[in-house]
């Protein structure tokens, strides 16, 4: 925290979560998990509106070594991210709210998604597929303390020498499970009550919050924009 800039005494959120407040800038705070090094550093942009005026956001190359950079600059770049896919997403400023748009040179910001490498070819699926557990998002500010408007950090140590096998279901099973309600809808959608579901892979959920069990499931991708999951164990093994 203080080499983030913060050196004041945090606010105890709880027994586990520290919250700092930039005293020069009360814009400016910090959560983080005093157990397992996860953190949430932000910045309120909303007023400060005029820092998009200084145009000096950083290229996609630049965004992503600089995310790399911050990690390994406390140890955080670890070897499941550097197998991970890199995402870039372009914002614009719309009321007090960043959009995504559609390319570099109609945004204010840009946002860097670390994804996790893939456990023995399956895909890890966090709970939102746009918004990967490591992200950051980018000012144009060149003010160093307004360089990032976020970072969320969320990473759970996945022992894979620890395993066992479980039977599956079958997909067949699966995609009548989906189909009655019972299972999760990520991303649907926006607008027709019609899909059609065009692959069916397996992969992991990797959830916000930490479990103590890396969970396979059934990933169901369609058309238009859809992604849905349903646990693959058989349910005789779950309890």
């Amino acid at each position: 925290a203080n080499r983030l800039g913060f050196a004041n005494e945090p606010i105890t959120e709880n027994q586990t979560v520290f919250h700092f407040i930039d005293q020069a800038n009360p814009a400016r705070y910090l959560d983080f998990n005093i157990i397992n090094n996860n953190f949430d550093l932000s910045y309120d942009y909303s007023s400060d509106i005029g820092l998009f005026n200084e145009k000096s956001l950083p290229s996609s190359d630049q965004a992503i070594q600089e995310a790399k950079s911050f990690l390994q600059s406390f140890n955080l770049y670890l070897p499941a991210f550097m197998a991970g896919e890199e995402k870039i997403t372009y914002l614009a400023l719309s009321g007090n709210n960043l959009l995504s748009t559609t390319s570099y040179s109609s945004a204010d910001a840009i946002r860097v998604d670390l994804g996790r490498a893939n456990i023995e070819d399956l895909k890890l699926f966090p709970a939102n597929p746009q918004s990967e557990l490591v992200y950051f998002i980018f000012s144009p500010s060149t003010d160093q303390k307004k360089k990032f408007l976020k970072i969320s950090y969320k990473f759970w140590p996945v022992e894979t020498e620890q395993r066992a096998t479980y039977p599956l279901k079958t997909a067949a099973m699966a995609w009548e499970e989906l189909k009655i309600n019972k299972g999760y809808i990520a991303q649907a959608p926006l607008s027709g009550n019609q899909i059609i579901v065009r692959k069916i892979s397996l992969g992991y959920f990797y959830p916000n919050d930490y479990q103590q069990f890396l969970q396979p499931i059934y990933v169901f991708e369609g058309d238009p924009n859809f992604l849905g999951f349903v646990p693959a164990l058989d349910p005789a093994w779950v309890k």
